[in-house]
């Protein structure tokens, strides 16, 4: 065994082993390098489903002694600086700066490279291994390779980082398959494995488009790849190099609904001008290539709308559920403007009426004719817009060329059901009569598990951290209870989980920190006093210092939440020299413990949509917000609320 050292500017190396995402990347793309056919990406897991381990395991042609050596011993050193393609297969390279080894570190504090290659015609075997903690050191111990050996490299990590969990989920091989590693697989066949889940571009995509662009004079040339995908993916654009390497992301800034798509650029200058990236809107080249790039996918999906319509039209025909027979005559100008419009509803509409059986499918589309045929809702619509001020007009028009009319209703009935909400959840928590037939448990409760954004933007993005509710239940005792919920509810994304009285959320943040928001709501007649305070410091103390969660990169707040606070409890949350309300903050732990009342928690949700309110001209009351209840929360609500049944008896404020 042999030691080897390299001078490591501790500052570049930070910014190398910073991101679990980027480091397990650098890692494929050795493989992909060293000519792989098969990778494994193995998540090795303890009893509690943690992640203890992460294994890379490829079929490429393996690391020699004397190319470990010579490569391990320098930041920035690699054979690949002097090749254009691999050594077996001639492969175009990614990786030519000799930084992915130090970049592995973002995975975990020890990192250890098997290999297996042949050296005239014997197979040799080397084994490195280095360590977060001391990441100018290698130990490298070579040895003839066991009979059954095959070639390849097994890169193995130990002590993992925060945030390799994550890298197992739907999302993270979504985010690896179309941002990363799209334009390669389609050039090379490599059977890529991600926790047991092969990732299929074949079966990912739904179509692929290919086309040059006409770039200004003197920028040369540039191709712009289109990929449609299957399911949703987060839409976006990629700046790649001629060979199609990812080099940097921006958003594709323009909408086309009913498509899951990716953009990628490839130019040449992108890698020329590889620092600028970052503020690509500030140089005049990037911004012309990435501008005329945005234009020819519009053009693009322009059509591909116009074909996907023709295409959804013609098969409700086929299926007879289209609510019209005969083609209009051609001097029949009305039927065939009022088909027009019904058909660019109608598609427009088709994600959700598809999802009907046929009967369903052939009633909505009929519906949906009525009400374009309907010329008081038309003439709406019509009178609406043309009363509109020419500059108002104008700024419609340019925002019909960023977005939809569609979302840009959506977004305005967003802020209406939000506003709604709260006036609802006032009423409910706060109306004497309505505060007496209210289940808290059962009901209330039901109803803040899929409005969470009230406590913060942050947490209207994020779903259960379910690993946190397996530690919330192990230490719920402490609260004078035996679960977090007397039985399972859904949660807002539709899947099952436990989120009465005790919600969870967890939020990643720009600095890699994770949070945690734990509630625990209390009934409303229930006053958060010394009793409850002492319970919730208990219980945070034992959840934060969970082996599983233990980290210094998590940050925890604990809200305790009711109507009111005892005299006691109103003393805890008014300290000085701390902001009012944090009632605990110990200096030996990440941990924050909140006494909130309703009222505060309405208040500050209110004042975040103020501005929304004000610039969109909604008005919201109490009426509203019992009647959006109903629609939405209707299966919480208590029998007197069902239908507006025994609101004269409930009382009305």
């Amino acid at each position: 065994m042999q030691t080897i050292s390299v001078t490591v500017d501790p500052r570049h190396f930070g910014k190398l082993a910073a991101n679990p995402a980027r480091a397990l990347t650098e890692l494929i793309w050795n493989s992909l390098d060293a000519d792989a056919h098969k990778i494994d990406i193995v998540f090795d897991r303890n009893a509690l489903g943690g992640v203890e381990a992460l294994r890379v395991i490829d079929d490429g042609h393996g690391m020699t002694e004397d190319a470990a050596i010579e490569d391990f011993s320098r930041l920035g050193s690699s054979w690949k600086q002097h090749a254009e393609r691999s050594k077996a297969e001639g492969r175009l390279l990614h990786g030519r700066d000799g930084q992915g080894r130090w970049a592995a570190y973002g995975l975990g504090e020890q990192i250890a490279w098997t290999s297996v290659a042949e050296v005239d015609g014997t197979l040799s075997r080397i084994e490195i291994v280095g360590r977060r903690s001391r990441p100018n050191e290698f130990e490298i111990d070579s040895a003839p390779a066991p009979a059954n050996a095959t070639v390849g490299t097994t890169v193995e990590v130990k002590s993992v980082a925060d945030g390799v969990a994550a890298l197992a989920e739907e999302k993270a091989r979504e985010r690896l398959a179309t941002a990363e590693l799209a334009l390669y697989l389609s050039m090379y066949p490599v059977d890529l494995a991600l926790d047991g889940t092969r990732l299929d571009l074949a079966e990912m995509q739904e179509r692929r488009h290919d086309e040059d662009l006409a770039l200004p004079d003197g920028l040369g040339d540039a191709k712009l790849t289109i990929i449609e995908w299957i399911k949703p993916v987060e839409r976006a654009m990629y700046l790649c190099d001629e060979d199609g390497f990812t080099l940097s992301e921006t958003p594709a800034r323009f909408h086309a609904p009913g498509f899951n798509f990716t953009l990628y650029v490839r130019w040449a200058g992108f890698r020329e001008r590889i620092a600028d990236l970052s503020v690509a809107e500030f140089d005049a080249d990037l911004t012309a290539v990435i501008d005329t790039a945005r234009a020819a996918a519009r053009i693009y999906f322009n059509e591909r709308t116009r074909e996907h319509e023709r295409e959804t039209i013609e098969r409700w025909k086929e299926e007879g559920v289209y609510p019209y027979e005969a083609e209009p005559e051609p001097e029949a100008e009305v039927e065939r403007a009022e088909r027009a419009l019904f058909d660019i509803v109608a598609t427009t509409a088709a994600p959700t009426i598809d999802t009907a059986d046929m009967r369903a499918k052939k009633l909505s589309l009929r519906l949906l004719r009525n009400a374009v045929a309907d010329p008081s809702s038309l003439r709406r619509i019509i009178e609406d817009i043309l009363d509109l001020p020419e500059l108002k007009r104008a700024e419609l028009v340019d925002l019909l060329e960023r977005t939809t009319l569609g979302d840009m209703i959506a977004a305005t009935k967003q802020v209406t059901n939000r506003l709604d909400w709260l006036h609802g959840l006032e009423a409910l928590v706060f109306e004497p009569e309505l505060r007496g037939v209210v289940k808290e448990r059962t009901q209330l409760h039901r109803m803040v598990a899929s409005e969470t954004w009230i406590f913060g933007e942050e947490y209207a993005l994020t779903a259960d951290d379910e690993s946190l509710t397996t530690v919330l239940k192990r230490h719920v005792k402490l609260l004078g209870r035996d679960d977090l919920a007397p039985e399972p509810v859904l949660r807002t994304d539709g899947s099952t989980g436990i989120v009465d009285l005790m919600l969870s959320r967890a939020v990643e943040r720009r600095d890699k920190q994770r949070e945690h928001l734990v509630l625990e709501l209390k009934a409303p007649r229930v006053n958060v006093g010394t009793k409850e305070i002492g319970q919730i410091k208990s219980y945070a103390h034992a959840v934060a210092e969970d082996a599983r969660f233990a980290s210094t990169n998590t940050r925890w707040e604990f809200w305790v939440i009711s109507t009111d606070v005892t005299t006691d409890g109103d003393r805890e949350r008014k300290q000085r020299g701390r902001p009012f309300g944090l009632a605990y903050e110990p200096d030996d732990a990440p941990i924050q413990v909140w006494i909130k009342t309703w009222s505060e928690v309405i208040e500050d949700a209110a004042h975040r949509m103020k501005f929304f309110q004000h610039a969109l001209n909604v008005q919201a009351t109490r009426d509203q917000g019992v009647e959006y209840l109903r629609k939405r929360h209707a299966e919480f609500l208590p029998d007197q609320l069902q239908n507006g049944t025994g609101e004269n008896e409930i009382g009305a404020v």
